[in-house]
């Protein structure tokens, strides 16, 4: 009997406390798209980016980047995200702002690279990821 309580508090001891790490790491899967972009970790989304260039999947990359521009405007209040938002909002919101030309820039980048479906090579990523680095590294001053 007594063997029957020890073993039941284990149980529910472990339980409950494989649940609250579980809680502590949770993962993004799937789809990004629908999610606020400050609600994805920024570790997750390193994770994401790493992988992305892990297997040369340079145009998931491209996009990575653009949600972690996205994240670092909404985080400073010059934007305001809304799923539905157009990537022309975020440019009205982003007008006489300091870093509205590099925003403008990785736009123009992002909507070729993600929604024209284009492919890029490794040699066109080492050029146009600065862009993306530099817009996100001034954001996060």
């Amino acid at each position: 009997m007594v063997l029957a309580i020890v073993g039941l508090a284990v149980l529910v001891f472990f339980l409950f406390f494989k649940a609250s790490q579980d809680q502590g790491r949770k993962k993004i899967h799937g789809d990004i798209e629908g999610i606020k972009p400050t609600e994805i970790p920024k570790s997750e989304l390193e994770l994401l980016l790493d992988d992305a260039l892990a297997k040369e999947d340079y145009r998931e990359a491209i996009r990575i980047y653009f949600i972690f521009t996205i994240r670092g405007l909404i985080k400073k209040d010059w934007i305001e995200w809304e799923k539905e938002k157009t990537n022309f909002s975020y440019l009205t919101e982003m007008r006489g702002n300091q870093y509205e030309t590099q925003f403008e820039s990785c736009v123009s980048v992002y909507e070729i690279v993600w929604y024209g479906e284009r492919d890029i090579s490794k040699e066109e990523f080492k050029i146009l990821e600065p862009r993306f680095k530099n817009l996100v590294s001034n954001l996060e001053k």
